[in-house]
């Protein structure tokens, strides 16, 4: 993500969030709609936002750079999960039909 300096979205749901995970890891900002799904795997990372209006004016109020004061660690669910859905997708793909 060289050269990035915030990732933003409006989306109401996003599978596994990864690339909101590997913004966050790489110091980047993440600026998020405000949903359960979002708080649960990004609080401590992301920034929150109750509508799109709020985030696009977030956007045009902050100067980005690379984050530096945020530690963000994935939740060991979210892990898990990756884990768990990486070695289906090896399994399903190792069937012949």
């Amino acid at each position: 993500m060289c050269g990035v300096d915030v990732l933003a979205s409006a989306s109401e749901q996003e599978g596994f969030g990864r690339p909101f995970a590997s913004a966050l890891l790489a110091g980047i900002s993440v600026e998020l709609l405000d949903r359960p799904v979002f708080r649960e795997f990004f609080t401590g990372g992301a920034r929150f936002h109750p509508n799109i209006e709020t985030l696009v004016k977030s956007l045009s109020q902050v100067s980005y750079s690379r984050l530096s004061h945020i530690t963000y660690t994935a939740p060991v669910e979210a892990v898990e999960a990756y884990a768990s859905a990486i070695k289906e997708i090896r399994r399903l793909g190792s069937i012949s039909l």
